[in-house]
């Protein structure tokens, strides 16, 4: 039997029969709108600027690229990490570019010209994930040596260092700017005060490692992917948990939010993307032009494109117009 979540809360059972039926009804999108070449390595990091104007990719062959999503002309490649690069974050103001690799470190760079501004040294083991605050001043990264950081962008100093007893997998700063989101190896979310690193909220949101969380625009609702191979909706209000949303077969590697909050895309080792109307939850579009697993999705700013990078060494763009 498979259990799907209601928008409502309700469980329903299907067979995996029903299930299937159900998979086979969604349309699937399968031709790229552009196919980015000039890649090398699998494609562990995709961002894209909130002034539209750059798509970025962090590879496993240590560098990173900037492109232009309009065209799909390579502008830059980075390099400077001494491994994959597997974390990527973009300022509000679209000038600075944070990357975490498995080197330990973070730097930071001119998104406009590529060049090397600072790196951020600490860690002790992999940087899995990075993420830049709302108001541009403040950094948090997540490490596998069990550590939440946060750094000045400007000064790049090391703030506060927060503890977790296991390797932590995704960070995210709340709408605000106060409180930071993590969610570690053990499938645990936490939520800490920026100031004081005082652990406010803890959930046990999934019974395998939590890979990926975002906000919605709104700034309401927290998405996470996991291990586990399942999306999960939570009340940013309330903490609590508000819908499952089962469908991938495998690992969920990225989850994020169009710009208008009403699409939710996913991605998965299973080879997927998969595209879930809000708030119903209701599964409506599989992509499917991946060969093998996909690590990393982004919306462009008006919502009218999905750029997805996976093992398969590809940087697909995906035109994305819906009734």
């Amino acid at each position: 039997m498979a259990l799907l979540f209601g928008s409502m809360g309700c469980v329903k059972l299907f067979s995996a029969q029903q299930k299937n039926s159900i998979a086979a009804q969604v349309p699937i999108i399968s031709k790229p709108l552009r196919t980015l070449e000039g890649r090398a390595g699998w494609v562990y990091a995709i961002a894209l600027s909130p002034d539209g104007r750059y798509l970025v990719s962090g590879s496993y062959n240590k560098t990173i690229k900037i492109w232009s999503p309009s065209n799909g002309t390579l502008l830059h490649t980075l390099k400077g990490h001494g491994d994959a690069v597997v974390a990527l974050a973009i300022s509000p103001n679209s000038k600075v570019l944070a990357s975490g690799s498995w080197d330990n470190r973070i730097k930071l760079w001119n998104l406009e010209n590529g060049q090397l501004v600072q790196t951020l040294e600490g860690h002790t083991d992999d940087v899995q994930s990075v993420s830049i605050g709302p108001d541009g001043a403040y950094l948090v990264s997540g490490s596998a040596d069990k550590t939440l950081r946060v750094w000045s962008l400007k000064t790049g100093q090391e703030l506060h260092q927060f503890q977790d007893g296991d390797p932590i997998r995704a960070v995210a700063f709340s709408p605000d700017g106060q409180m930071v989101v993590s969610g570690n190896e053990r499938g645990t979310i936490k939520i800490c005060r920026v100031r004081d690193g005082a652990e406010l909220v803890r959930m046990e949101a999934h019974s395998k490692a939590v890979r990926a969380i975002s906000f919605s625009p709104d700034g309401k609702t927290l998405a996470s992917g996991s291990a586990d191979g399942t999306v999960k909706l939570w009340s940013w209000t309330t903490h609590l948990w508000q819908q499952t949303l089962a469908g991938h077969s495998a690992a969920v590697w990225s989850v994020t939010f169009s710009p208008d909050g009403k699409t939710l895309a996913s991605s998965s080792y299973d080879s997927t993307v998969k595209l879930w109307r809000l708030p119903q939850g209701q599964l409506f579009r599989n992509i499917t032009g991946h060969r093998k697993s996909v690590w990393s999705v982004a919306f462009n700013p008006s919502g009218s494109m999905l750029a997805s990078g996976g093992s398969d060494l590809s940087i697909n763009l995906w035109p994305l117009s819906f009734p």
